[in-house]
């Protein structure tokens, strides 16, 4: 968002500064949740099917943001960033949600155990 609103180069190298720190922070965070997560001989499998779906998700972000601006009117690199940023906090929303409903569910299910 910070660089979709930016009015001038040096907050646009700002913005993608903020980006780069946070992907390197969540990656390795992600990777290491899925392997804690992963039965104990399927680490490589969960590793290689989440890098897949993030390569996959980086190639098919720009068709999807292009078809998005299709569909609003506005094919302008700004909206797309926008669409980017809010799709992105949509996600985090819904993944917080879903976090909250499998923790409560592994809380209930250890109290009847």
């Amino acid at each position: 968002m910070i660089v979709a609103l930016a009015p001038n180069m040096f907050v646009i190298t700002l913005g993608m500064a903020i980006g780069g720190i946070g992907g390197s922070v969540f990656l390795p965070i992600a990777f290491g949740t899925i392997l804690e997560k992963a039965p104990a001989n399927s680490g490589n499998l969960a590793i290689s099917i989440a890098m897949v779906g993030t390569n996959l998700g980086t190639y098919l972000s720009p068709y999807l943001l292009a078809t998005l601006g299709n569909l609003f009117g506005n094919n302008t690199s700004k909206f797309s960033i926008i669409i980017a940023g809010v799709l992105m906090l949509v996600l985090a929303v819904f993944y917080f949600f879903i976090r909250n409903i499998f923790k409560q569910a592994n809380e209930v299910g250890e109290l009847q155990n």
